[in-house]
């Protein structure tokens, strides 16, 4: 009997787990997919899962990326690095994101004429002085690991065609998700109920 409660119990709480959505420590640059010789405003997600508070961040601009101008970010010092006319990098210094919260930084600039995958490398740095790069190439594998020094880098697709726009995830669908979710805890809970009463009796 006591292993039919816990084995219904141990259900419920794997429900809860796949209900709930898994955080993500990556630095990501959107959008994801974009148009040739097209000019874009970027914005790039900045988490900081850490201990400590994020100081810095540097960002490599691709090959063929031009005209790329970084907009003003209240409290941090905004740079570039240059190789003739052509920006190579980005840096934000002198700013604070704390432990458990995140910031958002957004840049204009051109993309290439020719279609092809901008690899967004960034490197964060740390007020204890670590650096975590995200720099590695993406696999379908991935795992979040706080404690890492490296993980993989943002891509955005860039193609001749009009980009797919990036629709959010259906309300109605989350609806009925939500609601499947309900009945079927509902339903354990009734179950877990039913065995508990059958315990007593005996």
């Amino acid at each position: 009997m006591k292993r039919k409660l816990a084995a219904a119990l141990s259900l419920v709480a794997s429900i809860f787990m796949l209900a709930t959505p898994l955080a993500s420590a990556h630095v990501v640059v959107t959008p994801k997919t974009a148009q040739t010789a097209q000019t874009v405003t970027f914005s790039i997600s900045v988490p900081n899962e850490r201990q400590v508070a994020m100081v810095g961040l540097k960002l490599s601009v691709p090959a063929g990326v031009a005209e790329v101008v970084p907009s003003v970010a209240a409290g941090w010092t905004v740079a570039t690095e240059k190789t003739g006319d052509n920006v190579t990098a980005i840096t934000w210094n002198g700013g604070s994101i704390p432990a458990g919260q995140r910031a958002d930084f957004t840049f204009e600039a051109q993309t290439p004429e020719k279609a092809g995958q901008l690899a967004w490398k960034a490197y964060q740095t740390y007020a204890d002085g670590s650096v975590v790069s995200w720099d590695q190439t993406p696999t379908a594998n991935e795992t979040d690991n706080d404690a890492a020094s490296s993980g993989p880098y943002s891509v955005t697709t860039v193609s001749s065609a009009s980009p797919t726009a990036e629709k959010p995830a259906s309300s109605s669908n989350n609806g009925v998700a939500s609601a499947a979710l309900g009945i079927s805890l509902l339903a354990l809970s009734l179950s877990i109920f039913g065995l508990m009463r059958r315990a007593g009796r005996r």
